[in-house]
């Protein structure tokens, strides 16, 4: 065990107890607003990178570290999913299309028309 090992796996721990939090507050919300979860994805594939990569550094507090924080990202991205797109509960939002990736409402603004082909409307 090594100095790094330690503190890494502090950041690690201190990383886990945030995240279960979130994943506390969550279960109770049952319902997620104001997120994109692409970026999440990314974030689970490096934690389940570092549980495959610790055990080669020896760094095994880091590892057990990294499988509490891992876990509870798994389970809150799940969740996230559920209560976003997959609950049967969800709040709908008319007849768009729920989408995985952040998108913004289109507005038609009085008076300004999409030019076709150049020409002005008449």
């Amino acid at each position: 065990m090594s100095w790094q090992d330690s503190v890494n796996a502090g950041f690690e721990l201190a990383c886990a107890l945030l995240l279960w939090a979130n994943v506390r507050t969550l279960y109770k919300d049952k319902q997620i607003k104001g997120i994109a979860l692409s970026p999440n994805y990314l974030y689970l594939a490096g934690g389940l990178w570092d549980l495959y990569y610790y055990p080669f550094l020896n760094q095994w507090i880091s590892f057990f570290a990294c499988a509490v924080y891992t876990t509870g990202f798994t389970l809150w991205l799940g969740m996230a999913v559920w209560y976003m797109h997959l609950s049967p509960t969800r709040p709908t939002l008319g007849k768009r299309k729920v989408v995985f990736w952040a998108s913004s409402p289109r507005r038609k603004i009085p008076g300004h028309e999409p030019v076709i082909s150049g020409r002005e409307p008449e």
